[in-house]
């Protein structure tokens, strides 16, 4: 249950996006100390993003347009990509989630003979340009904007397969889990998180400063996290055995 004074800061966020805490202390008469725990306990619940300086709104009931999110910090999502490239191990089949973060990687892929299963249309749109992978879509519901398939059909259909690697991103990502704002595409990533024997996430340097409300996996069941984090982000994870890599 959030406070009152809690639920005012998460009005004045859906009303200007983004807000420093020292505005947000004098918009309800608090000290910036006070303001910046309630920004940070909002945070811990998925309702709000943080930086150094301020908060920013998270809609947790939409789940964000891929075409969107696929021009949003590009240069970051290549750098990441890069980075993961030549280090993904040799596989047969793979799962391949909805995002633009992993969309990136998709096109730098070049193997034979491998069998792609993913709910992203886009996904599936870029694994087709390479003749050597045969591409599989689940039957449901067409998401109006993220271009996903969704429902308990995909949920179902995951679940009766076995894949060799997880390839997947996130909404965000704190110190010990990956977050997703959207129930539906958090119950496809679990299940498909289960039904593989190895899995890796795909995150980029921005996804430490926002917030998610549904936990897909915790970090250290991943086995291995690529990402352009720099070394003081990412050394709290390193410090808790995580596989994280960022070179």
């Amino acid at each position: 249950m959030i406070t009152h004074r809690q639920k005012q800061i998460l009005d004045i966020l859906k009303e200007n996006k983004y807000e420093k805490i020292s505005e947000i202390a004098k918009k309800i008469y608090v000290s910036e100390a006070t303001a910046r725990r309630d920004v940070a306990e909002l945070k811990k619940l998925g309702l709000c993003g943080r930086d150094h300086g301020g908060a920013m709104y998270v809609d947790i009931n939409r789940d964000a347009n891929i075409f969107v999110r696929r021009e949003k910090d590009t240069k970051d999502k290549l750098m990441t990509a890069n980075i993961a490239a030549d280090k993904i191990p040799s596989f047969s089949s793979v799962f391949i989630d909805n995002s633009s973060s992993v969309l990136a990687l998709c096109q730098m892929i070049k193997r034979k003979n491998i069998i792609a299963f993913t709910n992203g249309i886009t996904v599936a749109g870029e694994l087709c340009k390479n003749e050597e992978i045969q591409v599989m879509l689940p039957m449901g519901q067409l998401r109006s904007g993220s271009n996903s398939i969704t429902g308990s059909q995909v949920t179902k259909w995951i679940s009766d397969l076995r894949f060799d690697l997880f390839l997947g991103s996130c909404a965000a990502i704190d110190d010990s889990a990956s977050y997703e704002t959207s129930s539906e595409q958090a119950e496809i990533k679990k299940a498909a998180f289960r039904n593989s024997s190895i899995r890796i996430l795909i995150v980029d340097k921005n996804k430490f400063l926002r917030s998610g409300t549904f936990k897909t996996s915790n970090l250290i069941e991943y086995d291995a996290i690529y990402t352009n984090a720099d070394d003081k982000t990412i050394k709290p994870l390193r410090e808790k055995g995580i596989n994280i890599i960022n070179k």
